[in-house]
């Protein structure tokens, strides 16, 4: 992982990833549009990447564990990945999140941050997605298959 360790080159890949996750933000939609999204393989490799990014500061033996360096305002104050801001607030209606965020300017989030989102929304767009697309679509195709004999 020479990539990350240049932090002009270690920049532009987290551009180039958050840009991948902007560009399938719509696969998390009930029917997305297979021309707007990413293939299933491309996500799953997408995953991968992503995971293997975060293996360094999510093993539990770590004598230094950095989850404590997850800094949770990115999800509202990032660059990277805009569409974050439109998903479902537990704590808050969207109103009061932006009651709460608008003061505050977008923040140099460090690596670690920047991975652990990323990856958690290249799982739920991929991994999360493919998942409920086959399940969906398993009952039809058994039920296809038996019409058909």
């Amino acid at each position: 992982m020479n990539l990350v360790r240049p932090k002009e080159t270690r920049d532009l890949m987290m551009k180039w990833l958050g840009a991948a996750i902007e560009g399938n933000k719509f696969r998390a939609r009930m029917q997305d549009d297979p021309f707007q999204s990413s293939t299933e393989g491309f996500m799953s490799n997408f995953e991968v990447i992503m995971l293997k990014l975060c293996q360094p500061f999510l093993d539990p033996k770590s004598k230094q564990p950095k989850m404590d360096a997850i800094q949770n305002d990115f999800v509202m104050l990032n660059d990277l990945v805009p569409s974050y801001k439109d998903d479902t607030h537990l704590s808050m209606t969207e109103k009061e999140a932006q009651e709460a965020y608008s003061d505050r300017k977008s923040e140099n989030f460090t690596f670690v941050t920047q991975c652990f989102f990323l990856t958690y929304r290249s799982l739920r767009l991929g991994f999360f997605e493919n998942d409920r697309k086959v399940s969906t679509s398993g009952p039809t195709i058994s039920g296809e298959s038996k019409s058909i004999r």
